[in-house]
C-alpha cells in the first residue's frame, strides 16, 4: 500500500517544513531588530541623545520598507560657541543683545577682554540718577564723567555683591600667599588654581574685584553643578567641558540675572 493512500504525503510534510522555516526566520528577523532598537534606545539614554532614533532624513515612526536607507546618527552633534549659547538664550528670555557699545565704554569694554569677559550689551546707555551705566550679559559699565581722565574714568559695576547681598559664606582661616594660591586680607578669602590664573589674566582687581566668596558648588541656569566663586564684580564659573579653550572659566551672566528693563 502507498505512503499516499496513508495520508502521509511527502511533499506536505516539505511544505509545512518550509512555513516553519520561514517562521522562524521572520522571527530570528524581528528578535534583531528589536535587539538593535534596544541597543539604540540604552545608547540614548546613556548619552541624552534624543535624536538617535532617527535615520537619515528619516523619521520616526518608520516603515519596514526603509530599513536599507537607516543610518543611525550617533555621533554628538558640535556644542554652540558659548558667544552663540548665550545669545540664544538672551533672546528667549527677551533680552536680545543690543548691536550698540557706547562710544564712552568701549575703549575700556575692548582693552579689558571685550565679549568673552562682559558678553554682549542688553540695554542702551542709561542716564539716571547721576549715573551713567551701560548693561552687559556679564556686567554693568559705568562712566563717571567726574573721574574723566584718569584709570577710572570707567568701572565695571559691583555686580557679583549686588548678586549675593544678604548671603553669607564660610570664612576660611587665612593662609600665607604662595604660588597657584592667594590670600587677600581686604576681603578674609583666597583664590587658587585655574580661578586665580584666570583672575591674574583678565584684570584682577580692576575688572573682577576682590574675592568675596571661597569656592562653591552651585547649580547655575544650564541645570549643572559647576564649581564658581563670587568676586565684587563677577562670578567666576568653571566649565570643564571647554577644558583647554578661553572658555574654560567663564563669568556668569550675572548682568542679564539682575538687569531689570
Amino acid at each position: 500500500m502507498s505512503n499516499n493512500f496513508l495520508g502521509n504525503d511527502p511533499s506536505r510534510e516539505s511544505r509545512h517544513d518550509e512555513k516553519l522555516r520561514a517562521r522562524r526566520a521572520a522571527l530570528s528577523a524581528i528578535m534583531v531588530l528589536l535587539l538593535v532598537l534596544l541597543i539604540l534606545l540604552l545608547l540614548a539614554a546613556a548619552t541624552d541623545r534624543t535624536d538617535i532614533l532617527r535615520f537619515g532624513d528619516v523619521g520616526w515612526p518608520v516603515t519596514f520598507g526603509t530599513m536599507a536607507a537607516f543610518q543611525p546618527r550617533i555621533a554628538a552633534a558640535a556644542e554652540a560657541s558659548p558667544p552663540a549659547a548665550a545669545e540664544k538664550a538672551a533672546q528667549q528670555v527677551g533680552l536680545a543683545p543690543s548691536a550698540e557699545i557706547s562710544a564712552r565704554l568701549r575703549a575700556y569694554y575692548e582693552r579689558c577682554g571685550g565679549e568673552r569677559i562682559f558678553g554682549r550689551p542688553i540695554s542702551a546707555l542709561i542716564t539716571e540718577g547721576g549715573r551713567t551705566y551701560q548693561w552687559f550679559e556679564r556686567a554693568r559699565l559705568e562712566y563717571d564723567p567726574q573721574l574723566a581722565g584718569t584709570p577710572y574714568e570707567v568701572q565695571g559695576g559691583r555686580l557679583g555683591a549686588e548678586y549675593t547681598a544678604g548671603q553669607t559664606f564660610p570664612r576660611p582661616a587665612p593662609f600665607p600667599s604662595q604660588p597657584g594660591a592667594r590670600f587677600f586680607p581686604e576681603t578674609g578669602y583666597g583664590v587658587s588654581g585655574a580661578f586665580l590664573r584666570f583672575w591674574e589674566q583678565n584684570g584682577g582687581v580692576e575688572v573682577l574685584g576682590y574675592p568675596i566668596s571661597g569656592e562653591l558648588q552651585e547649580t547655575l541656569s544650564d541645570g549643572q553643578v559647576h564649581t564658581v566663586q563670587y568676586f565684587e564684580r563677577a562670578r567666576l564659573e568653571l566649565h570643564p567641558q571647554h577644558a583647554g579653550t578661553p572658555y574654560e572659566i567663564q563669568l556668569g551672566l550675572l548682568g542679564r540675572a539682575l538687569y531689570r528693563p
